[in-house]
C-alpha cells in the first residue's frame, strides 16, 4: 500500500463533509464579528432568540480554539429547551473538535457520537446523523478496528439508501472505501468508490465530491492505476478551482488539497514519462507548500520527486530525496507503509544503478516489514472476529438467559397461591443448576482462549520459520528462472540458497511432524536389541568426519550397554546434541561427552553442544529439544539443558522392553 495509508484514511477532514472546511486551523483569527455575537447572546434572555444567536456563533467560532466552549454552551441551552436538532447541531460540533485534535480522545467522541445519533435520528436531522456516523468510523479506523468500522459502513448504506440521502450515500460509500482500503481489499476498494462516483450524476455537494475524488486517486495512486488516473485529476482540479472561486475564502483551507494533487499528477505525468509536464507539477507544489498545514503530504510529494529524479536518471539527487523522506518517516514514528515503500523505491535507485547486492538487500528488508505488517493486521482481524463473535453469543446467551427467567417468574406468579413451597425449591435449584452452567461455560471458555493463544503462537512462529526458507526457494527460483544474463557463478550460488533452503525447509516439516506423532502417541517405533555405547561410538565418528572443524572429546566406558531401542531414532538424537542441527553449517567449538553407566542406568554429559548454545536458540532448536526429551522420556530416561554452562545431560535405563 503506497504511502500514508492508515493515517491519511482517519484523518480525512469530518470538518470538509460539515461545513466546507477541509482541516481545522487554530492559528487561523477569530472573524471580528465574533465578539459582537457573543455580547449580543450575553444580553439576551434564555429564548429561540437566544438559541439561534448561540448557532451563528458557533459556527462563526468553528476554527478557534474557544469555538468547543460556545459549542458546550449551545448543547446545555439546547437540552434546556429539549430542542433535538440544535442538541445534534452542537454535538456536531463537539465531535468535530475533538476530532481535530492530535491526540485524540477516542473514548470521548464515541460517547458523544452515541448519545447525539438517537436524537438525530428521532428529529430526523440526516445531515447531521450522517456526519456523525462518518466520525463514529473514522475512530474505528483511527483504531485499527476495521471489521467493526465496515459493518457500520455496510449499516450506514441501508440506512442512506432507506431515507434516500444523496450526502448520506455518498459519505456512507466513502467509509466503506476507506475500511476495504486499510486492509487492501481492492476489489471491495474500487466497488464502493465506484458506487460513490455513480451518484454524482444527482449533483450531490461540492463538498462530497471532492472528499470521493481525493480517496479515488489514492486508491488508484496505491495500485498503480495510472491510466485511470488522469480524468480524475481533472476532475477534481475542476471542482477546487470552482469550490475558490465560489468562496475565496476557502483558498487557503484548500491549500493541502491543490498539494496532494499535484503530487499524484507528478506520479501520472512520471509514469508516462511526461517530465515537462512533470516539471510544472513540481513548480505548483512549491507554491502550495509554502502554506502547507498537514506536514506528513511532504513525504508523498518527496516520494514522488524521487520518481522523477529517477525517470531523469538523476539517482544522486533520488537518493538524496529518499534519505529526506526517510529521516521525515522517523520524525513522524511512522514505520509502516511509508517507510515499506521509501525502502522499495531506495531498492528501485540501486537497481538501476547497477548495486544489485545492496538493492536486493532493500527489497528482503521490506519484504520482511510487509510480512510483519500483514501479520499485525491479521492478528488484529482475527482479534476483532473473535471479540464480535463473543459479543454476538453474549447478546444470545442474554436473550437465553432472559427468556427463562421471565417464564420462572410467571410461572411462579400463577402458583406462588396453590405451590409456594415447592416453587420456591424450583427456582432455588434452577438458579443453581444455571449458576453452575455459567461456572463451567466460563471456565471452557476460558480454557479455549489459552488453547487458541498457544495455538496462535505457535502457528504464528512456525508460519514465519517456514516461510522464511520458502520465499527464499521461491525467490532465487524464479531469479535462475527468469533471468538469461546470470554467470555460471551466480547460478550455482542461487541453486546452493536453493538446495540449502529447501533442506531447512523439509527439516523444518518434518521436525514438526515428529513432534505431533510423538505428543499424540502416535510414532512408529522400529525397536531393536542394541548396544548404546556402539551407537555413540558411531555418531562420535559420524560427526567427526562431517564436521572436522569440530573438537569433540570423549570418555566412553569399555563394556557394551544393551537397549531395547529405535536405533536409527536415538542416532538422530545423538547427532544432534554432538554436532547440532544447522542445515548446511559446519559445527565449530569444542565439544567434551562424557559417559558414565551407575547401576541399570546410563548417564551421559555433553559440553559445549551446539544445541546448547543460548545465542544460538531458535524454533529448530526448541523444537528438537522437545523431540529428544519426549524420545528419551519414552524409553524411561531424561533430558535435561543448561544453556548457561551449554550443557545437556540425558539418562537412558537398561530397559530390555520398551514401555
Amino acid at each position: 500500500m503506497k504511502p500514508l495509508l492508515k493515517r491519511w484514511l482517519s484523518l480525512l477532514p469530518f470538518t470538509l463533509c460539515l461545513l466546507l472546511v477541509p482541516t481545522p486551523a487554530w492559528s487561523q483569527p477569530t472573524p471580528p464579528s465574533t465578539e459582537e455575537l457573543r455580547s449580543q447572546v450575553n444580553a439576551l434572555p434564555h429564548g429561540k432568540e437566544r438559541l439561534q444567536l448561540l448557532r451563528k456563533l458557533v459556527r462563526s467560532t468553528q476554527m478557534s480554539k474557544e469555538g468547543i466552549n460556545d459549542a458546550h454552551q449551545l448543547l446545555q441551552e439546547a437540552q434546556e429547551a429539549e430542542n433535538d436538532s440544535l442538541i445534534a447541531y452542537s454535538v456536531a460540533f463537539v465531535i468535530n473538535h475533538l476530532f481535530a485534535k492530535d491526540k485524540r480522545d477516542i473514548d470521548s467522541i464515541r460517547y458523544w457520537t452515541a448519545y447525539a445519533l438517537p436524537i438525530a435520528q428521532r428529529s430526523q436531522y440526516w445531515s447531521m446523523y450522517f456526519q456523525m456516523k462518518y466520525t463514529l468510523i473514522q475512530t474505528y479506523i483511527y483504531a485499527y478496528s476495521y471489521e467493526y468500522a465496515k459493518a457500520e459502513a455496510r449499516q450506514m448504506v441501508a440506512e442512506a439508501k432507506a431515507q434516500n440521502s444523496l450526502t448520506g450515500q455518498l459519505i456512507a460509500y466513502s467509509c466503506l472505501a476507506m475500511a476495504h482500503y486499510s486492509t487492501c481489499e481492492w476489489k471491495e476498494t474500487e466497488e464502493a468508490l465506484r458506487h460513490a462516483h455513480d451518484l454524482f450524476s444527482k449533483n450531490p455537494p461540492m463538498a462530497n465530491k471532492i472528499m470521493v475524488l481525493k480517496l479515488i486517486l489514492t486508491y488508484l495512486n496505491a495500485v498503480n492505476n495510472y491510466t485511470e488516473m488522469k480524468p480524475y485529476l481533472i476532475e477534481l482540479h475542476n471542482e477546487l478551482n470552482q469550490m475558490v472561486r465560489q468562496v475565496p475564502s476557502m483558498a487557503h483551507a484548500l491549500n493541502d488539497y491543490f498539494l496532494l494533487l499535484e503530487c499524484y499528477s507528478i506520479n501520472c505525468h512520471v509514469h508516462y514519462n511526461e517530465l515537462e509536464q512533470a516539471d510544472l507539477h513540481i513548480a505548483n507544489f512549491k507554491r502550495y507548500q509554502k502554506k502547507l498545514n498537514y506536514q506528513p503530504y511532504y513525504i508523498i510529494y518527496t516520494q514522488a520527486l524521487t520518481s522523477y529524479y529517477m525517470a531523469r536518471k538523476q539517482y544522486n539527487e533520488a537518493l538524496a530525496l529518499n534519505d529526506s523522506a526517510l529521516y521525515r518517516i522517523k520524525q513522524f514514528r511512522n514505520k509502516g507503509n511509508d517507510y515499506i515503500y521509501c525502502l522499495e523505491q531506495r531498492g528501485d535507485i540501486y537497481y538501476n544503478i547497477g548495486n544489485y547486492a545492496m538493492a536486493r538487500l532493500l527489497y528482503e528488508k521490506a519484504d520482511a516489514k510487509r510480512d510483519s505488517l500483514s501479520k499485525v493486521i491479521s492478528d488484529m482481524q482475527l482479534d476483532e472476529y473473535r471479540g464480535m463473535y463473543k459479543v454476538d453469543m453474549l447478546k444470545i446467551e442474554k436473550e437465553r438467559l432472559g427468556r427463562r427467567i421471565l417464564r420462572g417468574v410467571l410461572l411462579f406468579i400463577l402458583l406462588l397461591g396453590v405451590i409456594a413451597t415447592p416453587s420456591f425449591i424450583y427456582f432455588y435449584y434452577t438458579k443453581r443448576k444455571l449458576q453452575r452452567n455459567r461456572e463451567r461455560a466460563s471456565k471452557a471458555m476460558q480454557e479455549a482462549e489459552q488453547a487458541n493463544e498457544a495455538k496462535r503462537d505457535f502457528l504464528g512462529t512456525m508460519s514465519h520459520a517456514i516461510r522464511v526458507p520458502l520465499n527464499s526457494v521461491v525467490g532465487f527460483s524464479q531469479i535462475v528462472a527468469s533471468e538469461e544474463h546470470l554467470s555460471e557463478e551466480e547460478r550455482t550460488e542461487y541453486a546452493d540458497i536453493i538446495q540449502r533452503n529447501t533442506a531447512l525447509l523439509m527439516y523444518q516439516v518434518n521436525s514438526v511432524l515428529d513432534l505431533s506423532r510423538l505428543e499424540a502417541g502416535m510414532t512408529k517405533w522400529q525397536l531393536a536389541d542394541c548396544d548404546l555405547i556402539e551407537l555413540l561410538q558411531q555418531s562420535i565418528s559420524k560427526a567427526c568426519y562431517l564436521h572436522p572443524a569440530l573438537s569433540l572429546h570423549h570418555s566412553l566406558p569399555p563394556a557394551p550397554f544393551m537397549v531395547h531401542t529405535d536405533p536409527q531414532r536415538m542416532q538422530q538424537l545423538l547427532e544432534s546434541i554432538l554436532c547440532g542441527i544447522e542445515v548446511g553449517l559446519l559445527a565449530t567449538g569444542e565439544v567434551t561427552l562424557t559417559v558414565d553407566i551407575k547401576g541399570s542406568t546410563l548417564h551421559a554429559t555433553i559440553f559445549g553442544s551446539p544445541l546448547a548454545r543460548a545465542e544460538e536458540q531458535n524454533q529448530r532448536h526448541n523444537l528438537r529439544h522437545r523431540i529428544n526429551q519426549l524420545t528419551l522420556a519414552y524409553f524411561g530416561g531424561s533430558y535435561e539443558v543448561d544453556f548457561a554452562t551449554q550443557t545437556i545431560k540425558f539418562t537412558y535405563p537398561a530397559n530390555p522392553s520398551a514401555n
